[in-house]
């Protein structure tokens, strides 16, 4: 009669050995559990979702000088940020386009929410004060407009973004210049996303790019193929319970604060389980509602707080392998349990066929046990 009790008292000792052991293995293919049942979590998902920025790209911009165009003659601003960085790189003596400039002020600005624009006042050569602003520009005049969004389009279909250049002279904006650049993909990502399509995993990419650029990198990545749905026809195929929801493979122009109500709309209205990968400071929000929340190397600090699994090598190979870790181990654990609920059946139905039959069993049983 011990081993009846025992025997179910043992076995979440054993489970928690058999996670343990998985987390282990985890950790040698540079993946950090946070949460002990994040492998259960893992092993059960139907859809793996990527905020695409940073965690299938590498999240940063490579300019392309022979598709730069400049519509007027200027100099580059003494301050040096982000897209001054890459732009200089592209000059041979980047010192020779600061001759003669004087910064007044530089400041960054959210313009329309969520799009960050740049913002640099200096006197030139000529002892003219300018300001130049470099992103998001909505407030073209309708001669450059028509022009410059033809060729925003033609160079979306070679997956190319634009920062436009705009300069303000005597309260009126003239477009300097358009500057192409692309988001390259890591160098695993067609072949991290072809191993979870082998293991029938859906795969679906969300993105805040246009539709041209967003079928161009699913294009890229393998066998994911380019069935690409606009943000805005999303709420009526979900309100609707249209089964095309489910063969999407990307999402194009999706504000990244939005990513939540996809996973909520996969996991209520259709039953699905998902697993988000994240990058940005944002992505918070979306791994809380998925499943089980994976963060990439270099994500913020706070999207790393908020998963359940963090990668700690560049890379996402080691995804498809912690999938694969996930089902060895549930199916380890689900052999344990079916062990242990055997024994005990097994030792119950002897003690109870020795109690039916009669049988003293003070001496004979020990030699049998």
């Amino acid at each position: 009669m011990s081993l009846i009790g025992v025997i179910p008292m043992a076995m979440p000792a054993m489970l928690y050995l058999v996670l343990a052991l998985g987390s282990q293995r985890l950790s040698k293919v540079g993946i950090v559990s946070r949460v002990t049942f994040a492998l259960e979590d893992l092993a059960t998902i139907d859809d793996m979702l990527f905020n695409m920025t940073g965690t299938l790209t590498c999240n940063k911009p490579c300019f392309n000088q022979g598709k730069i165009e400049v519509y007027a003659e200027v100099h580059n601003e003494l301050y040096k940020e982000p897209i001054d960085a890459v732009i200089l790189d592209l000059v041979d003596d980047p010192e020779k386009v600061r001759v003669g400039i004087k910064l007044v002020e530089h400041r960054s600005q959210m313009c329309v929410a969520t799009t960050l624009m740049y913002k640099t006042t200096y006197v030139d050569e000529n002892g003219s004060i300018c300001s130049v602003l470099k992103g998001d520009l909505q407030c073209w005049s309708e001669e450059a407009k028509e022009h410059i969004l033809t060729r925003i389009d033609k160079l979306g279909l070679d997956g190319y973004k634009c920062i436009a250049i705009g300069r303000y002279v005597y309260c009126h904006l003239d477009i300097i210049g358009l500057l192409p650049f692309i988001d390259e993909l890591r160098s695993d990502s067609a072949k991290a996303v072809d191993n979870l399509i082998d293991m029938d995993l859906s795969v679906i990419v969300l993105t805040e790019s246009p539709m041209a650029i967003t079928k161009h990198l699913c294009r890229r990545l393998g066998k994911l193929g380019s069935n690409v749905l606009h943000a805005n026809l999303m709420r009526e195929l979900v309100r609707n319970k249209n089964e095309t929801f489910l063969n999407i493979n990307g999402i194009s122009n999706l504000f990244i604060e939005r990513n939540r109500h996809v996973i909520n709309s996969l996991r209520n209205k259709f039953g699905r389980r998902c697993a988000m990968v994240g990058y940005e400071f944002l992505d918070g929000e979306s791994i809380c509602e998925s499943n089980i929340g994976i963060s990439v190397a270099d994500a913020t600090d706070s999207t790393k707080s908020e998963s359940d699994l963090v990668l700690t090598e560049h890379g996402l190979l080691s995804l498809s392998s912690a999938v694969q870790i996930s089902l060895e181990i549930c199916q380890m654990m689900k052999g344990c349990m079916v062990c242990a609920v055997s024994s005990t059946l097994h030792t119950f139905a002897v003690r109870l066929i020795l109690l039916l039959w009669r049988v003293d069993n003070s001496y004979p049983v020990l030699q049998c046990w």
